[in-house]
């Protein structure tokens, strides 16, 4: 199995405005598969502009707020697709669709590589801003996961940011609870929908 990478999607929506959304990658060479889960904003808007930039970041309140509504970034415009890439991003990703292979459950959408810029200078392994990141995993499968599987894991990765994290990463948790909170006085143990 190939490498995941985690990061944030920039698609643009129906009003041509950024839209992000955190997703993980595969690469391979010069080619990008993303595999969103049905139903999707980020999957229809893939799919109509047909191209998207993928950010590589290390910012936790960036991973966060993309998954509870806090989505406001500073973004730059993309060279070679129409779009924009998040400033704050180390590594910025254009792609370009080239192939949809259809799934009822789980399409996968295959990217080509046409410029790669490099932004602002990564900071290094964190274990906070890495729960965090599991976190955001986590809770973007709320409708998938059982919930007991769910709040074990919150409780454990909650022991690593309470150990490990700087304010930034214990601001995004903050967020995380409280979004993991609404959603269950929303749905209790019964599936969502996925929002991504």
């Amino acid at each position: 199995m190939s490498c995941i990478f985690e990061g944030i999607v920039t698609t643009l929506d129906d009003d041509a405005l950024p839209y992000h959304a955190p997703f993980g990658i595969v690469m391979k060479q010069s080619l990008v598969r993303i595999a969103p889960f049905r139903p999707s904003r980020s999957l229809n808007f893939l799919l109509t502009r047909r191209c998207a930039v993928f950010n590589m970041t290390d910012h936790p309140l960036i991973f966060a707020g993309c998954l509870t509504g806090r989505k406001t970034f500073d973004v730059t415009p993309a060279v070679t697709i129409e779009g924009f890439g998040l400033a704050a991003a180390v590594r910025r990703l254009e792609l370009q669709l080239e192939k949809v292979v259809e799934d009822e459950t789980r399409p996968e959408l295959f990217f080509r590589i046409c410029h790669e810029t490099q932004g602002a200078a990564w900071e290094g392994h964190h274990r906070g801003r890495a729960a965090i990141i599991e976190a955001c995993v986590l809770l973007s499968r709320l409708h998938l996961l059982p919930s007991q599987q769910i709040e074990d894991t919150m409780n454990r990765l909650a022991d690593i940011v309470q150990r490990t994290a700087g304010k930034e990463e214990k601001t995004a948790w903050r967020w995380l609870v409280a979004y993991h909170h609404q959603w269950k006085e929303k749905h209790g143990s019964v599936a969502g929908q996925c929002a991504k």
